[in-house]
């Protein structure tokens, strides 16, 4: 009996500590430092708070702090990292985190001789690192068949289609 008591008693001292806790918890008049501070001056009492960021310039090497208690939300990067340049020059190389450019894009530059195998003709982009192939087509004659006095090339490239025939002489 004893011992049901003293479990009554306990019971009892708990509600009266958590209605003593919570009525000046409720009659607590919180204040706090700004609008990001999450505890409160008078009780400790902690609240959800969130970060105003300042304007990000979309560059990662600047961090982006709170605008009321200048705290970063968003560290600095010590270097920006570049994507992998694709070899195209009409693709500029950016950075992996943000707006930043390595390389600007560009116009191809197709102006430069043609490259040329059995298979036909094709011009490379002259832009540094770029790799682009334009005009693949085939060769262009410019007679049906090589003779004795000219050789069978194309018109484009000038790649020898076939190679002059050797002078035959009759005796």
């Amino acid at each position: 009996m004893k011992k049901l008591i003293k479990a009554i008693i306990a019971v009892c001292l708990v509600l009266c500590l958590i209605f003593v806790f919570t009525a000046c918890y409720n009659q607590c008049n919180h204040t706090y430092d700004n609008s990001c501070d999450s505890k409160c001056n008078v009780c400790g009492n902690i609240r959800a708070t969130a970060h105003t960021p300042d304007a990000d310039d979309d560059n990662c090497t600047t961090k982006v702090t709170c605008i009321v208690c200048h705290v970063t939300v968003i560290p600095a990067k010590t270097k920006h990292i570049a994507h992998a340049d694709d070899g195209d020059c009409t693709t500029p190389v950016s950075c992996t985190e943000c707006a930043h450019i390595f390389i600007q894009a560009k116009n191809h530059d197709f102006t430069g001789e043609y490259l040329s195998d059995v298979e036909g003709h094709w011009r490379i982009c002259n832009n540094d690192g770029c790799s682009v192939t334009e005009n693949e087509a085939e060769h262009i004659p410019n007679i049906d068949a090589a003779t004795s006095e000219a050789s069978k090339i194309c018109t484009i490239c000038n790649y020898i289609i076939e190679a002059q025939l050797p002078h035959t002489c009759s005796y």
